[in-house]
């Protein structure tokens, strides 16, 4: 499937730059163009998730032994009907503080979850008040108040993780109530950044974002080097120079590979990376061409 993907997108992009008579895509190639990039949003979704499942997987063999003989530091519960059958769940929150685990027990039925600093709260959320389910969300604050918050579902056919997102319910996370939120998201290249992503439940019960496109980075740098930016995101328009000692806002990024950035005289243009933080075509990281950017941790 990626060299499929791959492969299409290369064609159309080269279609797109080619110089030919009619340099606006067909409505066929717009459309597959547009599948495409839907299909290559899903399949970063489920590799993230199935990234996310291992190192759970890896930390559980290693702490599965204490938990058959240590007794939690801190037991927290509660009750509530979570799927709307008129019987209230019994709920159990408990707390290991020597290492990074919980247990969440509904119904005495056990789950085991992994975070760090995990708040000794049960929330209790609607994430969407047209369904029957009542959702039960453990936050934590992470390494360096890097919050994050996972989701619990209470169903007839199992008991269920639909995912964890970034922010804690009262800071960084908005309920919506029509099956998605507003998380408060760590962003993946250049440097430390947050924004905020819209997530909804998706047809099989599980939270994935919602592809938005760009994401505000807004942050002032000045250029250590000197770059070119491209005026369109797929590389095809004209470049724009960018000379040692200008000052620039990045404006957004697509959190992917792609920055939209403002020159000091107001022309907007993009800037490719690899990896975390190099910059497409050049031997340089974000510390060699931009000072201003944040490193947190």
């Amino acid at each position: 499937m990626k060299t499929i993907i791959t492969l299409l997108t290369a064609v159309l992009l080269f279609s797109a730059c080619s110089g030919s008579a009619d340099p606006k895509p067909s409505s066929d190639n717009t459309e597959l163009l547009e599948q495409i990039v839907r299909l290559e949003t899903e399949k970063r979704i489920l590799e993230a998730e199935h990234l996310f499942l291992q190192e759970q997987l890896t930390w559980y063999s290693r702490i599965l032994p204490y938990v058959m003989t240590d007794q939690p530091d801190t037991t927290v519960t509660a009750s509530a009907d979570l799927d709307g059958n008129g019987r209230k769940e019994s709920i159990r929150l408990d707390l290991y503080g020597g290492h990074s685990l919980f247990l969440l027990t509904i119904n005495e039925q056990p789950l085991m979850g992994l975070g760090e600093n995990i708040d000794p709260v049960i929330h209790l959320l609607d994430l969407d008040t047209e369904d029957s389910f009542l959702e039960v969300a453990i936050a934590e604050s992470g390494p360096s108040d890097d919050y994050f918050t996972t989701f619990y579902r209470w169903t007839p056919d199992g008991f269920y993780s639909p995912g964890r997102v970034g922010g804690r319910p009262g800071a960084g996370i908005t309920i919506h109530g029509n099956g998605t939120l507003t998380a408060l998201t760590r962003g993946q290249i250049l440097h430390t950044w947050f924004y905020d992503r819209d997530i909804q439940i998706n047809r099989f019960g599980y939270l994935t974002g919602v592809p938005t496109g760009y994401y505000p980075m807004n942050t002032p740098v000045t250029a250590l080097v000197d770059l070119s930016l491209n005026t369109t995101p797929d590389g095809c328009g004209d470049t724009i120079r960018v000379n040692t000692g200008d000052t620039l806002v990045i404006v957004a990024s697509d959190d992917q590979r792609l920055l939209q950035i403002q020159t000091a005289d107001g022309q907007t243009g993009f800037l490719e990376l690899e990896g975390f933080d190099r910059i497409r075509g050049t031997s340089y990281n974000g510390r060699d061409a931009f000072v201003g950017l944040n490193y947190a941790d």
